[in-house]
């Protein structure tokens, strides 16, 4: 859901921008033959592209030595993150690795064939899965207190007819978090926060959509043991649309003389309580989507407590989206 403003375009601000695009781009070139440099001098296999060195050049030699030592067997450095995860106001860094397998590196798609070969679909990509190491900084040295070599997808899986949804390891507010886009089908992040020496799942928090038209929103909060579930009452192809069909067309006979910007939002929120068991980042296997995405199972309703409470929200709230929540709430 978006708000739109106006748009102005001023040629001599666009100009000056359009400059310093230029002096950024170049910026970021130099600092990534630079960064190549430094990882071949010391000797640190690298498998990332532009994207991952950028994030690589705002590490200081001391943490790259430190990521070198921490580097498991047969895998190389694919990206780097630095933030402070156990709040003693030093920088700690998360290392993602990659495996290095040379039986890994095959053609993007499982359907490629003599009639396809010089299709983009068939070139040769790296398929070895990736890995995280957690580097707490102790005094003046940095200790490993999490290693998982191969707990996310490589960035080359087929996606089908759409893009593979996209990696992002961040620390944000001293939290760890593994951030998945997914273009016009949304996102989803797994939030990890330090436990001792090791990291246990706080939220989880996913987004469905369908273009610009959301249909679920998922947020879990394993603190409080919680689970909400938001269902769009405006997307025909989810069950909560079936079910109240009847109230649905009324509303949009309400909203007959307004045009639809194609954004609609009415929702149903069920909260349910949360089952589950801590969570710790060293017990997790796989953190996969091709075959479901991990944790989506705990949405499933044997997975899960009473209902707590029901309740409505839009982000645009009028006098016919209330009319909306009352009529279904009447057939709950």
């Amino acid at each position: 859901m978006f708000k739109f403003g106006v748009l102005v375009c001023i040629p001599f601000l666009m100009l000056n921008f359009t400059f310093a695009q230029d002096i950024s781009t170049s910026n970021v070139e130099k600092n990534s033959t630079f960064m190549l440099k430094t990882l071949k001098q010391m000797n640190i296999p690298f498998s990332g592209d532009e994207y991952e060195i950028e994030n690589l050049s705002k590490l200081d030699d001391k943490m790259l030595a430190a990521v070198k030592a921490s580097l498991p067997k047969q895998t190389a450095l694919y990206d780097a993150i630095k933030g402070d995860l156990n709040k003693d106001d030093i920088e700690d860094a998360v290392v993602v690795t990659q495996e290095t397998f040379k039986d890994k590196f095959l053609t993007f798609s499982d359907s490629c064939d003599g009639s396809t070969k010089d299709d983009k679909w068939c070139q040769i990509v790296n398929k070895n899965r990736r890995g995280i190491v957690i580097l707490l900084s102790n005094g003046d040295k940095y200790e490993a207190v999490v290693t998982k070599r191969d707990i996310f997808e490589s960035p080359n899986e087929d996606g089908g007819a759409y893009f593979p949804p996209e990696l992002a390891v961040e620390i944000k507010n001293s939290e760890l978090k593994f951030f998945y886009s997914y273009g016009k089908y949304g996102y989803w992040e797994y939030v990890f926060a330090l436990d001792g020496k090791d990291f246990r799942l706080v939220k989880y928090l996913s987004n469905v959509n369908n273009g610009p038209v959301p249909e679920y929103i998922v947020q879990m909060d394993f603190v409080n043991h919680r689970l909400d579930k938001s269902a769009n009452l405006l997307y025909p192809g989810n069950e909560e649309h079936k079910r109240y069909k009847e109230c649905i067309e009324k509303y949009k006979s309400l909203n007959d003389a307004q045009e639809d910007d194609g954004y609609d939002g009415v929702f149903i929120r069920k909260s349910y309580e949360l089952k589950t068991q801590e969570i710790l980042l060293s017990e997790v296997k796989k953190v996969d989507y091709i075959d479901g995405r991990w944790l989506d199972y705990l949405q499933n309703l044997k997975e899960l407590g009473k209902i707590l409470k029901i309740d409505f929200w839009s982000e645009y709230p009028g006098d016919s989206e209330d009319e909306l929540a009352r009529c279904v709430a009447d057939k709950i």
